[in-house]
């Protein structure tokens, strides 16, 4: 049994699996508090699963890891790890996070990159301009389904504007 959570820019991800199947999973908007949010969802899963470890990672998760007595580990292998142990005929995978956009290459042992410079088409650009038209955050898949949408290749950023 693993006990693992994902602390990112606007969202708390816990996930608890044995072996390769996903007993539990939960992702939740931390509107601003991740540390309690965290702490909650951390304390849930080591009150029905003592005993065991929790890791830890994100971009918030990491700094969190001595406060919450978890093991920090590093986005990039989680991703990995978790893509290969439940989709093993993936060989790149496009993380999409609250500030930022993660491509992996699973194909090649190590190798990763991350655009760490530029928010547009992350969650947090993809939030605003849902705001900006007016949509709940569960429209959003709704609207998917309608159809094909065309997309200006342009900035997200200044898609917003």
């Amino acid at each position: 049994m693993s006990i693992g959570l994902d602390v990112g820019s606007t969202t708390v991800k816990r996930v608890i699996v044995e072996g390769a199947d996903v007993v539990s999973e939960v992702c939740l908007r931390h509107l601003g508090r991740p540390e309690a949010l965290a702490r909650e969802l951390c304390t849930e899963a080591r009150r029905r699963f003592p005993g065991r470890p929790v890791g830890i990672t994100g971009s918030i998760g990491v700094a969190l890891a001595e406060r919450l007595d978890a093991r920090p580990v590093h986005e990039v292998p989680a991703v990995a790890l978790a893509v290969r142990s439940q989709h093993p005929e993936v060989a790149s995978v496009v993380e999409l996070g609250g500030q930022d956009a993660k491509l992996l290459f699973l194909d090649r042992a190590g190798d990763a990159e991350m655009n760490d410079r530029c928010a547009a088409g992350t969650g947090a650009t993809i939030d605003r301009i849902a705001a900006r038209l007016g949509l709940a955050e569960d429209e959003l898949p709704r609207i998917r389904l309608r159809g094909d949408l065309r997309v200006a290749a342009k900035c997200g950023v200044f898609a917003e504007t």
